[in-house]
Order: C-alpha cells, then structure tokens, then sequence
C-alpha cells in the first residue's frame, strides 16, 4: 500500500470509529483501531534506536531525559524532567548505561502536548474542544487503542488534567513519552509511532517514525 493509500485508508477508519463511539458502540471503534495498527504494521519503517530518536530531538532544541525501560517513569534516584537536557554529549552518557530506556521530551519548552486518552478523548475531539489552540506541529500514536499525542506549539502555560473528558495538557513542568518507546502495561502493550511527522518552526522534520 502506498503512503497517500495508507493515509486514506487512515481516515476512513478514523470516521468508522467516531460514528461507533457516537453510538456507544465501544467495542466496534476499538476493532476498528485494531485495523488501524494492521495498516500501520504494514507500511511503517524500522523505528530507529531510542539513542538515535534522543538525539534527533536534542538536535531540533527539544530536551530530552530517559525513562525506565518499557515503562513510562523516570529512574529511580533520578531527577525526572528537572535532567532534561538538549546537550547531546550527556544523551550519549544516559543512552550507554541503558540503552534500551524509554525517551521522554520535557513539554512547556518549543512544544506542548495535548494527551488524547483513548475512544473518549477522540469523541471529544470530534466536538471541536481544541478551538482557540496553536495548530499542530506533529501526531503521535500512542498504544492504547484509539490515542494520540498532538503536539503544538508551547503556549506557556502548567499541565491540565481533564480538560474535558479524555483530554489532557502537557505544558510547563510536564513531559511526554516520545517516539520510538515502547510501554507495556496491563490494557496495552506496543510503541509510540509518529502518524503525523514533527515540523518545528525552526525547521526540523521527522523522517523518525
């Protein structure tokens, strides 16, 4: 399947499911998300290293930190998003001793994230609550079924939680789980994926998926 099939079959898939969960029919939109990671699973490159993706980040001015392997929390003993750091040198440091760490971006600096949780946080989508907000700069799908990481311009403002049901805000303070990491959990268990490629104002584009 070509890029611009893939994208169509994309989108349709995207209606199917808003019209399940408009009907409450929340086990058909999560089938629905089960096509979606087939196509996905037949048209996606390799996924580069985490070392790699950090420091592709760093590269475009974002500060980056590791999490623990599979998981989406800090070492322990460490700092958490007060580490972030863009100076590539100590990426390589943190990367070395586990290189199989999960990569955290520190949201509030260049981006913010708006965090949507699952089925119910795309019907919130569907009702326009992102109104008023920067554009896009890049989308992220996230492994539970139906979620996604939107990824906008920092608007200097702290983390929201619940701004409206399933959706929640990544600002100052804050920090997201980025592309290549893998999470497992009880509900779900893959990898964070760039659907949408990240275009920064100073140029930067994702050819990291």
């Amino acid at each position: 399947m070509t890029a611009t099939a893939a994208g169509a079959a994309r989108l349709d898939l995207l209606a199917e499911a808003l019209a399940a969960a408009r009907a409450g029919d929340w086990a058909g939109a999560e089938r629905v998300c089960d096509q979606w990671d087939e196509i996905d699973a037949a048209n996606r490159k390799p996924p580069p290293t985490p070392l790699q993706a950090a420091l592709w980040y760093v590269s475009l001015g974002l500060k980056v930190f590791p999490l623990q392997p599979e998981r989406k929390i800090p070492f322990p003993g460490s700092h958490g998003v007060k580490d972030a750091t863009s100076d590539a040198a100590l990426v390589r440091r943190w990367w070395a001793v586990a290189p199989t760490a999960n990569v955290a971006v520190a949201t509030g600096h260049l981006v913010d994230v708006i965090d949507v949780d699952g089925l119910t946080g795309v019907l919130s989508l569907d009702r326009g609550v992102l109104a008023g907000l920067p554009p896009t700069v890049g989308r992220v799908k996230t492994p539970r079924p139906g979620g996604c990481h939107l990824w906008i311009e920092a608007m200097g403002s702290p983390c929201r939680a619940g701004i409206v049901p399933g959706i929640d805000t990544r600002g100052l303070g804050g920090y997201v789980v980025a592309p290549p990491s893998h999470v497992t959990t009880s509900d779900y268990n893959g990898f964070y994926r760039w659907d949408e490629a990240l275009t920064l104002p100073r140029g930067g584009d994702a050819g990291l998926r």
